[in-house]
């Protein structure tokens, strides 16, 4: 058995794509074989004895993304070929390689966002999960780098504007589809002075939610995002969205899961580090839903969502189903401080809504109505 060491910039890259082609002379090339590397950053090449050298392939694609080049039009998946390699190799993607190490930084944070935010939670947290966001642990490599689950142009140059977006559903792929621009453009992305990088918490939150749906699903939010747009610029508005605006429900509970998403990874990166699961979970709600959230310290545009007052009941900042604030509190700070973090972030992902009265509608029913008076608690308190 061959063995390779994949790595960026001598850190292990784990579950990422990497293939081998043997040469058979003046007939052509034979069938690549396709390995992932494990939690470690090794590619296991079964197939092959310890004494074969020749050319590994490592795609910019691993369990959570595949990376495309955003410079052009194609879906051409960024790759690096590492040529006359042997046995116990180190295919080390390196800063050196200037054009594709973004593109593999990029595929590194989104799995880190998935581990960090998702993976300890339903519907990714079951046995047959493991390391991988959709399921299908026993499927082989190379099945899995056959049927992507969430594609990112990167860096995105031929749509135009500044700000990254996720596409609820490509269409040459029929996956979501994340549009993230460079680092030159985006100073969230990579971070930079006292900007940290939040870009690939937020956005990789709407592709894992995006992905979940059904296809159907995700062509009428694509079509319902372009008419709420379309009608935002034709009265003369910016059609852009901000934590404390308002907007419509369908922008504000989809931008909610996003807002959740990169405040839980800060959290989790930068405030308590040492914690995990639960104990992390619980400290980030009471922390968010305290006089003085420490996010307000080291996220530049913190806005302060709610507190509990004496009595240990809510006193929302911001209210309505039109306000992305006001959804994220009402779901993930208070319905999370009533049952707990998990159970609210399930209810989201699982409720295939476009807005709170779905939500509400969904949860109010799951469980054999176990959390009825929950909802309509929250609903009255964040005017829902």
């Amino acid at each position: 058995m061959l063995r390779v060491k994949v790595e960026l910039d001598r850190s292990p890259l784990r579950y990422t794509f990497v293939s081998y082609r043997p040469e058979l002379g003046t007939t052509g090339f034979g069938d690549a074989i396709v390995e992932m590397s494990d939690e470690n950053g090794w590619a296991h090449f079964k197939q092959l004895p310890a004494s074969t050298k020749g050319d590994f392939v490592v795609h910019a694609h691993n369990l959570a993304v595949r990376m495309l080049d955003g410079t052009n039009a194609g879906v051409g998946e960024v790759a690096l070929r590492f040529r006359n390699k042997g046995d116990r190799a180190r295919l080390n993607v390196s800063p050196k390689n200037e054009t594709q190490f973004p593109h593999y930084q990029v595929m590194d944070r989104c799995y880190e966002v998935y581990e960090t935010v998702f993976q300890s939670i339903a519907p990714f947290s079951g046995k047959s999960r493991g390391a991988f966001p959709h399921g299908g642990s026993d499927k082989p490599a190379h099945w899995h780098r056959r049927n992507p689950k969430v594609d990112c142009r990167f860096p995105e140059v031929l749509v135009p504007g500044k700000l990254p977006w996720v596409q609820p559903q490509s269409v040459t792929s029929g996956v979501p589809l994340m549009h993230i621009k460079g680092p030159s453009q985006d100073r969230r992305l990579f971070g930079s002075g006292r900007t940290p990088a939040t870009t690939i918490a937020h956005e990789y939150a709407h592709a894992i939610h995006f992905s979940l749906l059904p296809s159907m699903k995700r062509w009428e939010l694509a079509a319902k995002y372009a008419l709420w747009i379309g009608k935002e610029l034709a009265n003369g508005r910016s059609g852009t969205h901000r934590t404390d605006k308002k907007t419509s429900p369908l922008i504000a509970f989809i931008e909610a899961i996003g807002i959740f998403s990169q405040r839980f990874w800060m959290y989790a990166t930068v405030v308590e580090p040492q914690l995990s699961g639960r104990a992390l979970h619980a400290a980030f709600v009471a922390d968010e839903l305290s006089t003085q959230p420490s996010l307000s310290k080291v996220l530049p545009g913190y806005a302060p969502i709610a507190t509990v007052r004496a009595d240990g009941t809510i006193k929302p900042r911001l209210t309505g189903a039109s306000t992305e604030g006001a959804v994220y509190g009402a779901i993930f700070l208070d319905f999370a401080h009533r049952t707990d973090l998990a159970t609210a972030v399930n209810s989201y992902l699982r409720c295939q809504s476009f807005d709170a009265a779905g939500w509400k509608r969904h949860v109010s029913t799951v469980r054999k109505q176990r959390y009825r008076d929950d909802v309509v608690a929250v609903a009255r308190t964040w005017r829902l």
